[in-house]
Order: C-alpha cells, then sequence, then structure tokens
C-alpha cells in the first residue's frame, strides 16, 4: 500500500485496488500473443511483422491459375508472372531499390516508367494492342 500511495494519487490507487486478482496460485510467465503454443520463435515473429505491412491489392488465386495454365512459352508466362508481381526492371522499381536514375520512361520522357506505361498507355503499345486480335 505505502508503494501505491507514493507512485498514485488516491483516485487511481482506488482503481488498481479494484483490479480482480486471479485465485489460482501460481507464477507468472511470458507468453507470445501470435503463436497459438504462446511460445516465440523467430518464424512466429517473421510471421508476425510480414502480416503487419501494408499490403497492396492482390491478384486472386484465380487469375494466377488461368495465367499458369495458359499455353504459351515459359519465357512469355515468366515475363507475365513479372509484370503482374510488378517485379520487372523499370525506372520506378529500380528507383524503389535505391538506383539513382530517372523515373520518366527512356523512350518518351513524358511518363514515369511504369509496368502499366510500358505494355500498355505507351503510345506504341497501344498501338500494338489495338491492332492485335487480342484487342
Amino acid at each position: 500500500m505505502d508503494v501505491l500511495q507514493s507512485l498514485f494519487n488516491p483516485q487511481k490507487m482506488c482503481a488498481i485496488q479494484q483490479i480482480p486478482l486471479s485465485v489460482i496460485d501460481h507464477e507468472d510467465s511470458w507468453m507470445w500473443k501470435f503463436d497459438s503454443k504462446g511460445i516465440y520463435t523467430l518464424k512466429s515473429g517473421y510471421k508476425y511483422q510480414y502480416n503487419q505491412l501494408p499490403r497492396a491489392p492482390t491478384l486472386t488465386k484465380d487469375l494466377w491459375r488461368y495465367v499458369w495454365k495458359l499455353e504459351l512459352p515459359a519465357k512469355v508466362l515468366n515475363f507475365l508472372w513479372q509484370a503482374l508481381s510488378n517485379i520487372l526492371p523499370i525506372c520506378m522499381n529500380l528507383i524503389h531499390r535505391y538506383v539513382a536514375i530517372s523515373g520518366l520512361c527512356l523512350v518518351c520522357n513524358h511518363e514515369p516508367e511504369t509496368v502499366l506505361h510500358c505494355l500498355i498507355t505507351y503510345p506504341f503499345a497501344r498501338d500494338c494492342w489495338v491492332t492485335s486480335n487480342v484487342g
């Protein structure tokens, strides 16, 4: 009681005294609440940190199943996977990896070089899509 009186005002001391104590007589122990067994492991710590990262909208499993079932050469499927995962070595992705370059498209110098720009909005790419039978 002396410790409580020395640290807290009477109102807080009263609130602290009203906290119910456990009736089970055992020692406290450390528990990691992000693991089902309560034990911290590097894996559980990594999983927790990974789940805290902000996520961009992910592509659905159905889309990935569709992509991988396409009858295309492996190098085309790999390119498609890189484009959909936004990991092509384009200017904007290189900047995110701290490469000191301009973010503008190296060909048109008008827009940032993104996957969308390279494959769809760049005038030559747009013309290719329009003239193809893909549409």
